[in-house]
């Protein structure tokens, strides 16, 4: 009997310490000797020749001390007691280090606070290492446990929230997201900065703008949507985040500007201003670790309700990483945050390529699928659009107008047209627009004339069966259970179009299978590029039974899937993630603006700010823009290379299909016109492709000035009045460039 009670004490000890305690991330913590810390104030714990990061152990607060201006940086407002606009949960949220969402048996969601639920409670373990420090955040209440890691290296700090062992649930509550340290750098209401978000190319906040009827802030996933998220009506179209960053900037204190080193698939950048949920000004990360979608039953009934439905599997056993980096001097500028991120990014493998010459790119659509009769009977047959021959004939028009260098991309070339079909794990073209032959000669006549070829290929989206992809078995599911679908929306309303079939997504380890094939079948050809243009971004999760897979392992067989096409052939991709940029050999259809969510105060070319100098890019096609002048100048600002998608054909040919979009695309009425435009934008920029860009100035809302690293200006009008800059008229709607 004695041996049973000593048993069961020990098993209730182990059973404490793995809730209460320190099992943190065994590759940080091994051969780490870790002293709890004690005291109910600032206790000094870590240091180095830049800075001092001391730590209260009764709240999780911290602050990082700047050895040489003598400022500091609080993890939370310190006085958050008497904030003025924090109300409810907002207050609590205001002393956390992290907010965690949780979700119950019966499919409700509430919030834990690492404060009120956990250090407030005593709850809260502070240990210290050398350069480390390590939070255990137990939850008694809702029996969970949660553990983060802080470490200063230099001048930055780096903070992790470990997933494999680290982290306790049980089977009435589970974790759903982690927001992490929402207050760290946080401007007061009565501090003047801006916050950088990466909104397409990226997004100023000022402080205190007085946009707090955006109640909801700022709040976009990292990579773009899940593209298991279904729409009956089309979203309002935004541009997706590329770049797993944003930062702060006070006039009169240190700036800080973060990098999402782990988990960046599975975040969302997050920023709110003073006087909505709080008097301050903040931007943070959160992290979604385990996938859930709201369920309706006896939907349009008098009983119907809503829960929701979560997976069992968390989206990844990494662990979550954030660096801050510090900067010393006030007021830091966002071309600051931009110079440490672009070393940053060469430092991890991203090399200089740019191309000498000035580039065009084109997008040629050679086929697509419509409704066809003959004899009476409707069949679904291909649609000649352009062929080889009408492409060569295009490409010596541009050469003989002494175009530089031109990059086509053919959409459609292959017998399933430019919508749906079946997975590219061949190289295949139609017949009636030429065959492979014609494909060939185009290649090589462009080849000629120091020019470029891509196919576009599907890897990811399909509407038909083949051998080893099929439409039942292969489809990626949802939580629910429900195979994804990408649905067309209709131009006028916005509504989902019921006349075209929606698209599948391929389950993520298929596409690697696939890759790999058409690696192979590229081996055997002269074919010389490839666009598989899907797998370029936007990364989503597998919920299929037996087989989950989350968005960061997306992202690997994405990658993986670029590198095997790779070894065989060039690559062109469309607004790649930061990550595939290194991959690509051509990169198109880069954001020249921002979604200018109404929190956002300007758009400002950040991306541009990082990548010009190391790669060559495109604008959206400028010949689908409503504002044509308008979209000229915003790609001169980006330092980008014009764009234009073009059917040989007239637009009938396209009509009730779903490529009717492309209105304006008719060659024969933009060929002269895009010349032009071309020659406009390389006046500008064609001579700057391998600078970088050193400064950016906001006159006003309409002028902006754009430095080049060999000193060159470019000043832009986007107003209708001229404007004198250094005695220099820049017209209206127009640009000047000074060397």
């Amino acid at each position: 009997m004695l041996k049973k009670i000593i048993c069961f004490i020990l098993f209730v000890a182990l059973v404490i310490n793995g809730v209460a305690g320190v099992n943190v991330n065994e590759s940080n913590t091994k051969n780490t000797n870790w002293e709890i810390l004690k005291g109910e104030d600032f206790v000094s714990a870590v240091n180095n020749d830049n800075f001092e990061l001391s730590v209260n152990p009764s709240n999780g607060f911290f602050k990082l001390f700047n050895r040489q201006n003598n400022q500091i940086i609080y993890s939370n407002p310190l006085d958050y007691k008497n904030d003025n606009y924090a109300k409810g949960i907002n207050r609590a949220g205001l002393s956390a280090q992290l907010i965690i969402n949780c979700i119950d048996k019966k499919g409700q969601l509430f919030d834990v606070f690492s404060s009120t639920n956990s250090a407030f409670d005593n709850d809260l373990t502070v240990q210290k290492s050398e350069n480390s420090l390590k939070y255990t955040f137990k939850f008694s209440e809702y029996k969970l446990s949660v553990a983060m890691i802080i470490t200063l290296d230099k001048d930055k700090l780096k903070v992790s929230i470990p997933l494999d062992n680290n982290i306790v649930e049980n089977d009435a509550n589970k974790i759903v997201s982690i927001q992490v340290l929402p207050y760290f750098n946080a401007g007061s209401i009565n501090e003047n900065g801006f916050i950088l978000v990466p909104d397409g190319i990226g997004g100023i906040i000022n402080f205190n703008n007085n946009k707090q009827q955006a109640m909801f802030g700022y709040s976009e996933a990292v990579y773009g949507e899940d593209k298991s998220i279904f729409n009956d009506i089309k979203p309002v179209n935004k541009e997706k985040i590329t770049m797993p960053v944003f930062g702060i900037s006070k006039e009169e204190g240190m700036g800080s500007f973060a990098i999402i080193t782990s988990g960046a698939s599975l975040s969302k950048i997050n920023a709110n201003v003073s006087k909505g949920i709080s008097s301050y000004n903040n931007v943070f990360a959160s992290f979604q670790i385990r996938g859930y979608e709201e369920v309706t039953t006896l939907n349009r009934t008098w009983a119907a309700k809503k829960y929701t439905l979560s997976s069992k599997n968390r989206e990844t056993k990494k662990a979550l990483s954030i660096d801050y980096k510090v900067f010393s001097q006030n007021n830091t500028s966002i071309l600051d945050m931009s110079k440490y991120y672009r070393e940053y990014l060469i430092s991890n493998g991203l090399e200089k390529n740019v191309q000498n010459n000035y580039t065009l790119y084109l997008d040629l659509y050679m086929g697509v699928k419509k409704n066809k009769q003959f004899l009476g009977i409707v069949y679904n047959g291909y649609e000649n659009l352009t062929t080889f021959n009408e492409a060569k004939q295009i490409s010596k028009t541009y050469l003989d107008n002494k175009v530089d260098c031109l990059v086509i991309r053919t959409k459609g070339a292959s017998a399933d047209g430019a919508y749906g079909g079946n997975i590219n794990d061949k190289f295949r073209i139609q017949n009636s627009i030429g065959g492979e032959k014609g494909y060939i000669d185009l290649q090589n006549y462009l080849n000629e004339h120091n020019s470029k070829l891509f196919n576009q290929v599907e890897l990811l989206e399909f509407t038909t069966s083949s051998f080893g992809y099929n439409t039942s078995f292969d489809n990626a599911l949802s939580v629910t259970q429900k195979p994804i679908k990408i649905y067309q929306y209709r131009l006028s309303t916005l509504e989902r179009r019921f006349d075209i079939i929606p698209k599948f997504l391929l389950k993520p380890n298929k596409i690697q299978i696939a890759a790999s094939s058409l690696a192979k079948s590229l081996e055997n050809s002269s074919v010389e590029g490839v666009a598989p243009s899907s797998i370029s971004c936007s990364p989503y999760s597998v919920y299929n039974s037996g087989q989950f897979i989350s968005r960061e392992e997306t992202l690997d067989y994405f990658i993986n899937s670029i590198n095997e096409l790779k070894k065989t052939s060039g690559i062109l991709l469309e607004n790649p993630v930061i990550d595939f940029v290194k991959s690509s050999n051509q990169i198109v259809c880069m954001p020249t603006g921002g979604s200018m969510i109404n929190i956002i105060d300007d758009s400002i070319p950040f991306l541009y700010f990082v990548i010009h100098g190391l790669v060559s890019y495109s604008c959206e096609p400028i010949n689908l823009k409503s504002n044509i002048n308008k979209q000229v100048l915003n790609a001169i600002e980006c330092g980008a290379s014009p764009m234009f998608s073009f059917i040989y054909e007239d637009y009938e040919k396209i009509m009730d299909t779903p490529l009717e979009y492309l209105y304006g695309a008719k060659i024969n009425v933009w060929m002269e016109k895009s010349i032009d435009i071309y020659n406009k934008m390389k006046s500008a920029v064609g001579d700057l492709t391998s600078m970088y860009i050193i400064g950016y100035e906001i006159i006003n809302e309409n002028v902006k000035i754009i430095t080049y690293s060999n000193n060159t200006k470019i000043i832009i009008n986007y107003s209708e009045n001229s404007y004198f800059y250094e005695n220099n008229e820049v017209k209206p709607i127009d640009f000047i460039k000074i060397n």
